[in-house]
């Protein structure tokens, strides 16, 4: 995007760079008008398979809109620039309905293809932009944001249009008013919740892993749901008994489904019972069958159950989606955590409350010259050295009250030497001991020294000081004057400075005794 003092550039920009420019925004409107017929292709496509289902239903409504779903899933994964689709298509859909009223479908499709646009363009901005969906779904609130905000609450936009539609058309007196409204809006629901999922967890970018086991698996789940066809719908049909409620043997395997094969395996999984159901109670068996009630009872419990359906296999499957993401992360901060303790510089121990080595990094096995399994047989009583030099008691009662504790101790090596160190321990907060040991057998080292050196100075300058008050006085003795007294301190002074900063180049090891009286 340019700003407004950078047209004139534009304009002044050289031939060839235009050039360069206008083939790409144009393959770009291409590409853009090739994916916009695609997704109108799909919508109107779905659509008309849904008005074949509501046509069975003496003209009250389909249980399913699969259209809506398509449409949220679509701008969701391509962005609400290809909202244009939906009007389209709802146009086309509905021009072709069958029955009269041929002057009102034109007028009619605007309206409805209107309310059905902002609908999908309202849920699709509030998610992706007011509640931060994650078209992964890999939440929990991923799962209930969609079938609430795109299933429950947007809808009501397109119903609002739908009604505004028949009002000006003149077709509300025609039809049961609130039966046509509850259709609407659980065939919206509906078509949300089996068509957007399906559409998010398939087409977005991921790795599909295929081992043998899974696959076998799957093969065991189409046949239990084979099964499960045939018990509620086929076999009831041979029989005509719907006494016992064959629909909830699906809510097992849709469970099962959410465990095992993550969103993909679960959308699929409600596609593929959803399907069922519809076909089954079309062909006038199973629970749902046109026997049982009127049309608009018929709609309102195949879409009550397949809503039940689905969003339990949506809940589920992303609650353990993010249980494994939670679960690999912390994986991932456990192996950070063991690169950077075995990293480390220092000893680090883990002890339980009774005091027995738990874990130890190789910086700490080192150190004490034992392996992991031999220190996990020791207790920090076993190595910790109390003798007459150090009779100082353990402060474990302090430990078990939360405070930090900072000790230097000696610890005993495998070898049998001791070894000086620097304790920080602390309580975790599931109960064990953390402790940070720190060699300071150089530390020790370097402050003997400081002292035997700080010993050795206090020596050299006293010594220094009486040679200096030696000198003086043997000097003022042999001399008459101040000038004669300054003359010969000051040589013997500079003398003695001579042969120090003899002995200093040899580094005190030694001079030649002619070269010191030379």
């Amino acid at each position: 995007m340019h700003r407004a003092g950078d047209r004139t550039e534009d304009r002044d920009a050289p031939a060839h760079v235009a050039e360069t420019i206008t083939p790409f925004r144009a393959r770009g409107v291409v590409l853009y008008l090739v994916i916009l017929a695609l997704l109108t292709l799909g919508y109107i496509g779905l659509g008309r398979v849904c008005l074949l289902v509501s046509a069975h239903f003496e003209g009250i409504g389909s249980p399913v809109w699969l259209p809506t779903g398509f449409a949220l899933a679509s701008l969701l994964l391509w962005g609400v620039r290809y909202w244009p689709m939906i009007l389209v298509g709802n146009v086309i859909v509905i021009a072709v309905l069958p029955g009269d009223a041929e002057a009102g479908r034109a007028t009619t499709g605007l309206i409805v293809g209107a309310g059905n646009s902002l609908e999908a363009v309202a849920a699709a901005a509030w998610l992706r932009h007011g509640l931060k969906f994650d078209v992964g779904l890999r939440r929990v609130r991923d799962a209930v944001m969609l079938i609430v905000v795109g299933g429950a609450i947007c809808p009501l936009i397109s119903l609002a249009f739908w009604l505004l539609s028949l009002k000006i058309t003149g077709g509300l007196e025609s039809i049961v008013l609130d039966r046509a409204s509850f259709v609407w809006w659980s065939g919206n629901l509906t078509g949300c919740v089996l068509i957007a999922p399906l559409m998010l967890a398939w087409v977005k970018p991921g790795v599909l892993s295929i081992k043998v086991l899974a696959v076998v698996e799957v093969i065991g789940f189409g046949a239990v749901m084979l099964l499960i066809d045939h018990c509620c719908f086929r076999a009831v049909a041979e029989t005509e008994q719907v006494d016992f409620p064959f629909a909830f043997l699906m809510f097992p395997p849709m469970v099962w489904a959410a465990m095992r094969f993550g969103v993909r395996g679960t959308a699929t999984a409600v596609a593929g019972f959803a399907f069922i159901t519809i076909r089954g109670t079309l062909h006038g068996a199973g629970p749902f069958a046109d026997d049982l009630g009127s049309s608009s009872e018929v709609l309102a419990n195949v879409s009550i159950f397949l809503v039940s359906l689905a969003s339990t296999g949506l809940l589920i499957g992303a609650a353990v989606r993010e249980r494994q993401l939670v679960a690999e992360a912390h994986i991932k901060t456990e192996a950070k955590y063991h690169q950077l303790v075995e990293q480390a510089s220092d000893g680090i121990f883990v002890t339980d409350l009774g005091g027995r080595y738990l874990e130890a990094n190789r910086r700490g096995l080192d150190m004490l010259g034992y392996t992991v399994d031999e220190l996990r047989a020791k207790q920090v009583s076993d190595l910790i050295v109390l003798d007459e030099i150090d009779t100082r008691p353990l402060r474990t009662a302090d430990l078990h009250t939360g405070m930090h504790i900072l000790s230097e101790r000696r610890l005993r090596r495998k070898d049998g030497s001791t070894l000086p160190v620097e304790i920080s321990a602390k309580k975790l907060g599931d109960g064990r001991f953390l402790g940070i040991v720190r060699d300071i057998s150089q530390r020790r080292r370097d402050e003997t020294q400081r002292s035997m050196m700080m010993r050795e100075l206090d020596h050299r300058v006293k010594n220094n000081l009486a040679i200096v008050l030696s000198i003086a006085d043997q000097t003022a003795r042999s001399v008459d004057s101040i000038a004669e007294f300054s003359e010969r301190f000051i040589g013997r002074i500079m003398a003695r400075a001579r042969v120090h900063g003899l002995l200093a180049r040899s580094r005190w090891s030694g001079a030649d005794l002619e070269t010191i009286v030379t």
